[in-house]
């Protein structure tokens, strides 16, 4: 058998860079050298984010902003840089997170601003104290994107204030309580509860807890977030949703009164299946004699990578459950490897002939001749078997 070509290479065909505004899509083409090379499917990666990609390279932008995109394939990666740009859309909604907290005199807390959708054509906005002789925040001037960084808030002297935050997409605000206390104990840990990393399927639910210490923690307020809301959703209970493929980290964290303190879970999502090739080594077999098939599951990343295997014609050809293949009769059989997610198909036919029978022996039935010039004989050959 020939030995497999390995990948020497791997190329983006859209170019170094490209631009797509918030909200839309574009495929990406990936091209693999050699075009024959063993390996041929492509793992697709986003740097964060601000964009989406799915396994067969569809880019989808979320936010406005840079990214990277990385494919690779048997060892050999490739990079496109993708720029977010805003679109023509209207502020849908937008939001504080918490919607209360403590803080004490001369320390600070960060609360965070939400606008959505994060490719707006207006993401631009301000913040502003009620009653800034009590909670005074960092910078009352125009914040270019209010998604991008949270607001500090500094006690000032014992009270309540009223924090809010305008959009100049929307024509509302949403704000944030400020209670502010003379003696203060600061919160120095937060831990959820089931930290370790764990698989969930789309359209799944938990729910995390956090524990806050010490317990005598003057504010406990945990604010629950996630790196990749298209694939995990997090409330502000700590209830989880799997809304997609991919991977995500969830957070609790607080601020503490001079720095923020934070725990964190990675939620992995399976890619279902879309696709499997069938392979085989070669193409011909004897009665007798076999040959392995291997199904190759696609993406790389789905979970359930199992598959069902099925002769046309077990007369010629019998299958087994691992794809190996035996001959039993002249004739050519289609063996079928089956998706058990998603039920998806590839086959490839299998030419089974007679086993060939090998001479053995060949004998004469004489040692010696001797022979007049100009005469014949005739000498019998047995060939065996």
């Amino acid at each position: 058998l020939c030995p497999e070509r390995s990948v020497q290479s791997i190329e983006i065909a859209d170019g170094a860079n490209i631009s797509i505004k918030g909200g839309e899509s574009k495929k990406l083409t990936a091209v693999v050298s050699p075009s024959d090379a063993a390996k041929q499917e492509v793992t697709w990666k986003a740097s964060n984010d601000n964009i989406k990609v799915s396994p067969d390279g569809t880019v989808t932008a979320l936010k406005v902003g840079n990214a990277t995109v990385t494919a690779s394939c048997g060892g050999k990666k490739a990079v496109i840089g993708v720029a977010i740009t805003s679109n023509a859309v209207d502020v849908e909604k937008i939001g504080v997170l918490p919607r209360e907290i403590t803080v004490g005199v001369g320390q600070t807390a960060a609360i965070r601003g939400s606008v959505t959708p994060g490719y707006a054509s207006e993401l631009s906005g301000f913040w502003y104290s009620d009653n800034t002789s009590v909670a005074a925040v960092a910078n009352t001037g125009t914040i270019s994107d209010l998604n991008a960084e949270p607001m500090m808030i500094t006690g000032v002297a014992p009270g309540d204030a009223f924090v809010y935050m305008f959009s100049n997409g929307r024509a509302d605000a949403d704000f944030c309580k400020v209670h502010v206390v003379a003696d203060f104990v600061a919160a120095e840990g937060v831990a959820i509860s089931d930290d370790e990393s764990r698989t969930m399927h789309a359209g799944d639910t938990a729910t995390l807890s956090a524990t806050v210490t010490p317990s005598n923690a003057t504010d406990k307020t945990v604010i629950w977030t996630s790196s990749n809301p298209d694939v995990i959703t997090v409330d502000q209970s700590g209830k989880l949703t799997a809304e997609g493929s991919g991977d995500a980290t969830v957070t609790a964290e607080i601020w503490n009164g001079t720095k923020l303190v934070q725990s964190s879970v990675e939620i992995h999502v399976p890619y279902p299946v879309y696709g499997v090739s069938v392979s085989s080594p070669k193409s011909k077999i004897y009665v007798g004699g076999s040959v392995q098939l291997e199904a190759g599951v696609y993406p790389s990343t789905a979970e359930n990578k199992a598959v069902a295997w099925e002769s046309s014609d077990p007369s010629v050809a019998t299958v087994d459950e691992n794809g190996l293949v035996k001959g039993v009769g002249e004739g050519v059989a289609s063996i079928t490897a089956t998706t058990a997610d998603g039920g998806y198909t590839d086959s490839v036919c299998v030419a089974v002939e007679a086993l060939p029978i090998h001479v053995t022996d060949v004998t004469a039935d004489r040692t010696e001749l001797t022979m007049p010039v100009d005469s014949s004989r005739r000498v019998n050959i047995t060939v065996g078997p």
